[in-house]
């Protein structure tokens, strides 16, 4: 399974009800899997600037 956030984990709050609904939501998202963050620029904005 691939799930990808624009958000930090800590956010996560903010989808759900509240803080209490997500902390056990990513516990089990995490739980044994390997997470990549990737930063920089945004592809799509950076070629709407160059048009």
């Amino acid at each position: 399974m691939i799930i990808t956030a624009n958000k930090d984990f800590t956010a996560w709050g903010e989808f759900f009800a509240d803080d209490n609904v997500a902390v056990p939501i990513v516990d089990r998202l995490i739980h044994h899997s390997h997470i990549f963050m990737l930063g920089g620029e945004s592809y799509r904005l950076k070629h709407k600037r160059e048009r």
